[in-house]
Protein backbone atom coordinates (compact mmCIF):
# COMPACT_ATOMS: atom_id res chain seq x y z
CA UNK A 1 0.00 0.00 0.00
CA UNK A 2 1.07 3.58 -1.09
CA UNK A 3 -0.26 5.11 2.51
CA UNK A 4 1.27 2.39 4.20
CA UNK A 5 4.94 2.72 3.02
CA UNK A 6 4.67 6.83 2.60
CA UNK A 7 5.41 8.48 6.09
CA UNK A 8 3.00 11.49 7.11
CA UNK A 9 6.00 13.80 7.87
CA UNK A 10 7.61 13.08 4.22
CA UNK A 11 4.30 15.42 2.77
CA UNK A 12 5.15 19.03 3.78
CA UNK A 13 3.04 20.86 5.70
CA UNK A 14 1.89 22.95 2.26
CA UNK A 15 1.49 19.76 0.65
CA UNK A 16 -1.33 18.75 3.28
CA UNK A 17 -2.70 22.25 3.17
CA UNK A 18 -3.28 22.29 -0.51
CA UNK A 19 -4.01 18.70 -0.70
CA UNK A 20 -7.44 19.44 1.86
CA UNK A 21 -7.35 23.57 1.69
CA UNK A 22 -9.02 23.26 -1.60
CA UNK A 23 -10.67 19.71 -2.51
CA UNK A 24 -11.40 18.90 -6.08
CA UNK A 25 -15.05 19.17 -6.87
CA UNK A 26 -14.64 15.00 -7.72
CA UNK A 27 -16.76 13.14 -5.26
CA UNK A 28 -17.38 9.21 -5.28
CA UNK A 29 -14.93 6.35 -5.11
CA UNK A 30 -15.64 2.55 -5.80
CA UNK A 31 -13.45 -0.02 -4.24
CA UNK A 32 -11.89 -0.57 -7.26
CA UNK A 33 -10.89 2.64 -8.34
CA UNK A 34 -9.47 3.15 -4.29
CA UNK A 35 -7.07 -0.27 -5.20
CA UNK A 36 -6.19 1.38 -8.24
CA UNK A 37 -4.76 4.30 -6.53
CA UNK A 38 -3.03 2.17 -4.03
CA UNK A 39 -1.72 -0.56 -6.88
CA UNK A 40 1.16 1.34 -7.55
CA UNK A 41 4.90 0.44 -6.54
CA UNK A 42 7.65 3.65 -6.08
CA UNK A 43 11.38 3.69 -6.35
CA UNK A 44 11.59 7.74 -5.40
CA UNK A 45 9.66 8.40 -2.62
CA UNK A 46 10.11 12.18 -2.99
CA UNK A 47 8.65 11.77 -6.53
CA UNK A 48 5.37 14.29 -7.18
CA UNK A 49 3.50 11.29 -8.16
CA UNK A 50 3.84 10.02 -5.09
CA UNK A 51 1.60 13.41 -3.71
CA UNK A 52 -0.50 13.46 -6.36
CA UNK A 53 -1.47 9.70 -4.84
CA UNK A 54 -1.92 11.03 -1.26
CA UNK A 55 -3.93 13.57 -2.30
CA UNK A 56 -6.08 11.56 -4.99
CA UNK A 57 -6.84 9.51 -2.08
CA UNK A 58 -7.41 12.29 0.60
CA UNK A 59 -9.66 13.49 -1.33
CA UNK A 60 -11.87 9.88 -1.67
CA UNK A 61 -11.39 9.97 2.01
CA UNK A 62 -13.11 13.47 2.26
CA UNK A 63 -15.80 13.10 -0.24
CA UNK A 64 -16.63 9.68 1.67
CA UNK A 65 -19.38 10.20 3.65
CA UNK A 66 -18.13 10.57 7.66
CA UNK A 67 -20.70 7.66 8.52
CA UNK A 68 -17.99 5.42 6.18
CA UNK A 69 -14.84 6.93 6.11
CA UNK A 70 -13.35 4.48 8.87
CA UNK A 71 -14.87 1.35 6.57
CA UNK A 72 -13.56 3.35 3.85
CA UNK A 73 -9.91 3.39 4.70
CA UNK A 74 -10.05 -0.44 5.48
CA UNK A 75 -11.26 -0.57 1.08
CA UNK A 76 -7.45 1.25 0.94
CA UNK A 77 -5.74 -1.07 3.22
CA UNK A 78 -7.24 -3.74 4.15
CA UNK A 79 -4.56 -4.41 6.90
CA UNK A 80 -5.90 -1.93 9.11
CA UNK A 81 -7.39 -3.92 12.21
CA UNK A 82 -10.49 -2.95 14.06
CA UNK A 83 -7.93 -1.65 17.14
CA UNK A 84 -5.90 0.33 14.42
CA UNK A 85 -9.45 2.15 13.12
CA UNK A 86 -10.14 2.61 16.65
CA UNK A 87 -7.20 4.52 17.46
CA UNK A 88 -7.57 6.47 14.11
CA UNK A 89 -10.77 7.75 15.50
CA UNK A 90 -9.80 8.59 19.45
CA UNK A 91 -6.55 10.09 17.87
CA UNK A 92 -8.89 12.32 15.63
CA UNK A 93 -10.44 13.21 18.73
CA UNK A 94 -7.94 13.99 20.99
CA UNK A 95 -6.49 15.99 18.17
CA UNK A 96 -9.04 17.97 17.50
CA UNK A 97 -9.41 18.60 21.19
CA UNK A 98 -11.58 21.32 22.73
CA UNK A 99 -9.05 24.14 22.02
CA UNK A 100 -8.82 23.19 18.79
CA UNK A 101 -12.59 23.25 17.87
CA UNK A 102 -12.66 26.85 19.40
CA UNK A 103 -9.97 27.62 17.40
CA UNK A 104 -12.21 26.19 14.17
CA UNK A 105 -15.29 28.35 15.57
CA UNK A 106 -13.40 31.08 16.13
CA UNK A 107 -11.98 30.83 12.36
CA UNK A 108 -15.64 30.21 11.07
CA UNK A 109 -17.12 33.13 12.69
CA UNK A 110 -14.77 35.54 11.38
CA UNK A 111 -14.96 34.29 7.57
CA UNK A 112 -18.75 34.02 8.21
CA UNK A 113 -18.63 37.95 9.14
CA UNK A 114 -16.37 38.90 6.76
CA UNK A 115 -17.79 36.93 4.14
CA UNK A 116 -14.41 35.39 3.29
CA UNK A 117 -14.60 32.23 0.97
CA UNK A 118 -15.16 29.20 3.43
CA UNK A 119 -13.00 27.20 1.53
CA UNK A 120 -9.60 28.75 2.98
CA UNK A 121 -10.98 28.09 6.68
CA UNK A 122 -8.14 25.11 7.05
CA UNK A 123 -5.57 27.01 5.45
CA UNK A 124 -5.70 28.99 8.91
CA UNK A 125 -6.04 26.83 11.35
CA UNK A 126 -4.18 24.07 10.11
CA UNK A 127 -0.59 25.20 10.25
CA UNK A 128 2.71 23.72 9.81
CA UNK A 129 2.53 23.25 14.24
CA UNK A 130 -0.58 21.75 13.82
CA UNK A 131 -0.13 19.25 10.92
CA UNK A 132 3.61 18.48 13.42
CA UNK A 133 0.96 17.49 16.53
CA UNK A 134 -1.39 15.39 14.42
CA UNK A 135 1.81 13.79 12.82
CA UNK A 136 3.75 13.12 16.32
CA UNK A 137 0.26 11.97 17.82
CA UNK A 138 0.43 9.48 14.80
CA UNK A 139 3.47 8.23 15.31
CA UNK A 140 3.31 7.40 19.15
CA UNK A 141 0.66 4.27 17.64
CA UNK A 142 0.81 0.95 16.49
CA UNK A 143 -1.36 2.24 13.56
CA UNK A 144 -0.20 0.64 10.59
CA UNK A 145 -0.99 3.39 7.81
CA UNK A 146 -0.21 6.34 9.35
CA UNK A 147 -1.05 9.04 6.58
CA UNK A 148 -4.07 7.10 5.33
CA UNK A 149 -5.02 8.21 9.05
CA UNK A 150 -3.24 11.49 9.11
CA UNK A 151 -6.06 11.91 5.59
CA UNK A 152 -8.78 10.66 7.97
CA UNK A 153 -8.15 13.21 10.81
CA UNK A 154 -7.53 15.80 8.05
CA UNK A 155 -11.03 15.19 6.34
CA UNK A 156 -12.80 15.55 10.09
CA UNK A 157 -11.24 18.93 10.38
CA UNK A 158 -12.37 19.70 7.26
CA UNK A 159 -15.98 18.61 8.23
CA UNK A 160 -15.84 20.15 11.53
CA UNK A 161 -14.40 23.79 10.10
CA UNK A 162 -17.87 23.87 7.30
CA UNK A 163 -20.04 22.52 9.98
CA UNK A 164 -19.04 25.59 12.22
CA UNK A 165 -19.37 28.00 8.99
CA UNK A 166 -23.01 27.12 8.56
CA UNK A 167 -23.78 26.95 12.13
CA UNK A 168 -22.98 30.18 13.02
CA UNK A 169 -24.73 31.15 9.51
CA UNK A 170 -27.62 29.86 10.23
CA UNK A 171 -27.79 31.88 13.98
CA UNK A 172 -26.73 34.73 12.53
CA UNK A 173 -29.63 34.51 9.85
CA UNK A 174 -32.07 33.14 12.37
CA UNK A 175 -34.93 36.04 12.95
CA UNK A 176 -36.41 35.99 15.89
CA UNK A 177 -40.24 36.28 16.12
CA UNK A 178 -41.00 38.33 19.41
CA UNK A 179 -44.53 39.21 17.52
CA UNK A 180 -45.19 35.68 17.65
CA UNK A 181 -44.54 35.66 21.40
CA UNK A 182 -48.00 34.84 23.53
CA UNK A 183 -48.37 35.31 27.45
CA UNK A 184 -50.89 36.64 29.78
CA UNK A 185 -50.64 39.51 31.40
CA UNK A 186 -49.41 37.77 34.62
CA UNK A 187 -46.68 35.83 32.87
CA UNK A 188 -45.57 39.31 31.27
CA UNK A 189 -45.64 40.73 35.18
CA UNK A 190 -43.76 38.30 36.38
CA UNK A 191 -41.01 38.45 33.88
CA UNK A 192 -40.81 42.68 34.82
CA UNK A 193 -40.64 41.69 38.67
CA UNK A 194 -37.93 40.01 37.50
CA UNK A 195 -36.22 41.85 34.79
CA UNK A 196 -36.63 44.21 37.91
CA UNK A 197 -35.03 42.44 40.48
CA UNK A 198 -31.67 42.32 38.83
Amino acid sequence: MVTERIRPETLSADDWQQIFARPSAEVGIDEGKAAARVAHSFDDYNSPEINQIIAAIAIDVLTTDSDQRLDYLRIVNPSLTDGQLGQIAVITEQWLDRRARDQIRAIAKRCFDNRSDPSHMLDEWNTPQEIKRLVGMLLETSIVDKTLAACYAMSVAHDAAFAAYFVHGERMNRQAGFADVKQTSEEVAADLRFANSR
